[in-house]
């Protein structure tokens, strides 16, 4: 993080998070501490040394912070705008317009988060739009999935001579699409490698670490005005996707059949247009 950025964060903790010097950490200092832990790895032990606290100064601080990065997280972590084709689908004639109904991707991979069945479709998109979602995930209201069965590798299909059939060719094209998802968890864990070492907090403590993260990721991506980390993963394009073409065991979610036929239907003619644009 620039310097530029690091005191516009601070303005905003101040700001909107309640954030506050005392009379031995300034605030500055408090989010030091913060950034080191979760941008570095530090230990209490290691903050402790760097900035000449006691370990339990450092552990103090990192709890003040991380509830404060929490509290903003609500301003800078939104849902897409539901009316507007992004911009990697609306540029790109290999997207466009056959997944103009995508407002963005979702690994479960990554992410496993559990809503009662009671709660799951008031979650998932409306008005026709739509996350595109690995093997793991059904293919329902809300959810586009790729076809099982079908192979989703880049060279696999390149040694054949090209995708066989519609589906393959979805497949592929759904697998690149999503692949954007890939670039943004690498970003994020590159930034904050304390996402891979959390075994030592509490599961409370391990999600607010996580929403922080996500928070820290956007208001990095909307003040920094030339970050090294997102240049590097925005303009690596994997040509083969993110998918490896093994098949994620299937997550089934209790959905009417009506429901899962919306869907079905709504791939089959996304698939079918798209062979007929591209087979010769």
């Amino acid at each position: 993080m620039d310097k530029r950025t690091f005191v516009s964060l601070c303005e905003e903790l101040k700001r909107y998070g309640g954030l506050k010097s005392t009379k031995n950490v300034t605030v500055e200092e408090q989010v030091a501490i913060f950034m080191k832990v979760v941008g570095h790895s530090w230990t209490t032990r290691d903050g402790a040394e760097r900035f000449q606290h006691s370990t339990a100064t450092i552990s103090k601080y990192f709890g003040i912070v991380l509830k404060a990065v929490n509290k903003i997280a609500v301003r800078l972590i939104k849902p897409p705008d539901m009316g507007v084709v992004p911009k990697q689908i609306m540029d790109n004639s290999k997207f466009y317009p056959y997944f103009k109904d995508a407002v963005g991707a979702i690994d479960g991979v990554h992410i496993d988060a559990v809503v009662p069945t009671d709660e799951q479709i008031p979650y998932r998109g409306r008005k026709g739009k739509y996350y595109l979602v690995d093997s793991g995930f059904q293919n329902i209201p809300g959810f586009l999935a790729p076809f099982r069965g079908a192979t989703r590798h880049f060279q696999e299909m390149r040694r054949r001579g090209g995708p066989r059939g519609r589906k393959e060719l979805f497949n592929f094209r759904h697998s690149s699409l999503r692949n954007v998802i890939e670039r943004c968890f690498g970003v994020l864990k590159a930034r904050f490698p304390i996402l891979k070492f959390m075994r030592s907090y509490s599961l409370r403590k391990q999600t607010s670490i996580v929403i922080a993260c996500c928070a820290l990721h956007n208001f990095i991506k909307i003040h920094a005005e030339d970050d090294k980390l997102f240049h590097e993963y925005e303009n690596y394009e994997d040509e083969e996707g993110s998918t490896s073409g093994v098949e994620l065991p299937l997550t089934e979610f209790n959905v009417s059949y009506a429901a899962t036929r919306e869907m079905t239907e709504k791939r089959d003619a996304i698939a079918n247009q798209l062979w007929s644009d591209n087979h010769v």
